[in-house]
Parts: structure tokens; C-alpha cells; sequence
């Protein structure tokens, strides 16, 4: 989901779970170039350290990429500036105003909203069809990408507040139309 899209930086902090081993990926970079690292607990760490017999060997393709090192340093030096996260929380605070309403209405195709951080989704009901809503959108100058009965907004983190009206007005009117 990228890093700090729920609100918090990594999504299992929500559940407070602390978990043994974690993969990371294209948030590393903003999605720019391929970069990933797995995460373990000293636990996990320390079963595969000592001897070369238990050490875990891997040397991918593309390790070690300067530009994708560049890439991702200048992505995780962006989410530790103290604006960040509260970004985020603009950015949900705004989706929940706009897309709420949208409970109101009792349409017969919606079946949910559903806000957490940086993601906004209309969940359809299961035979609602969002068919012309990518058209309907693009039209309109935003880019929508409805997957199965679900219509997310994944905003990035740099969007303006007008730019997000925007989005969310272009989902509304697809419902109100």
C-alpha cells in the first residue's frame, strides 16, 4: 500500500502487531524504480547469521543500484519529514468529507465507504456495475481505476485539496448522475 498510506507508517501498526519478518518495496522509492528489503527480527536475524552453512544467500539482479538507492533515500527522507504523516490525516480528513455524503444518498449500487488514511473506497454492491466510470471520469479530467466491485482513490501524498475535490467530485457525480 506504500509506506504511511493507512495513516501510519507501515499498516500493521494499526493491529499493533509487531511482526517477525516484513517486506518492503516500491514505497522504498515512491514506486519510481525497483528496490525492496525484508525486515526481521533479531530472532529471524540471528538464525540466519553465524556459520556459511546457515547464512541465507541471495544476491538479486538488480542489488545494489545506485539509482535506486538515491531513489529510495530521497523517498524515506520525505516520510520522516515532520510534515508527513500529518499530511496523511489532511488527506483522510478530506476524503471523509467528501465521500461521506455519499452514504446519505442510499444508492441502490453502493454497499460501503470505507476511509483509512491516504485511501478512499466505494465498495458496489455485488451486482452494481461501475461500466463508463473510467470514461466518466477521464472526461472529467481525473483518473479512476475501479477494480472488482471496489472504486479506489489512492491520492499521492502531494495532492492539493482542490485537486482532491476534484477526484471526489468526479466520484460523487458518477453517482449522482
Amino acid at each position: 500500500m506504500g509506506l504511511g498510506r493507512t495513516g501510519k507508517l507501515f499498516a500493521c501498526d494499526w493491529a499493533e502487531v509487531v511482526p517477525d519478518i516484513m517486506i518492503l518495496s516500491k514505497a522504498l522509492t515512491g514506486g519510481m524504480i525497483g528496490m525492496s528489503a525484508t525486515l526481521a527480527t533479531s530472532k529471524i536475524y540471528d538464525a540466519f547469521t553465524g556459520s556459511p552453512e546457515r547464512a541465507f544467500m541471495h544476491g538479486p539482479t538488480f542489488m545494489g543500484n545506485p539509482l535506486a538507492a538515491s531513489a529510495a533515500l530521497a523517498s524515506l527522507e520525505l516520510i520522516r519529514a515532520p510534515g508527513f504523516l500529518p499530511k496523511i490525516k489532511e488527506i483522510e480528513a478530506q476524503l471523509q468529507r467528501e465521500l461521506d455524503p455519499l452514504s446519505a444518498l442510499n444508492h441502490p449500487d453502493i454497499a460501503d465507504i470505507r476511509i483509512l488514511g491516504a485511501t478512499g473506497v466505494v465498495e458496489l454492491q455485488p451486482k452494481a456495475s461501475w461500466q463508463g466510470l473510467r470514461e466518466f471520469a477521464a472526461e472529467r479530467g481525473v483518473w479512476l481505476r475501479p477494480f472488482g466491485r471496489y472504486i479506489y482513490t489512492m491520492p499521492a501524498y502531494t495532492i492539493s485539496s482542490e485537486e482532491l475535490a476534484q477526484v471526489c467530485g468526479v466520484i460523487r457525480d458518477w453517482f449522482n448522475r
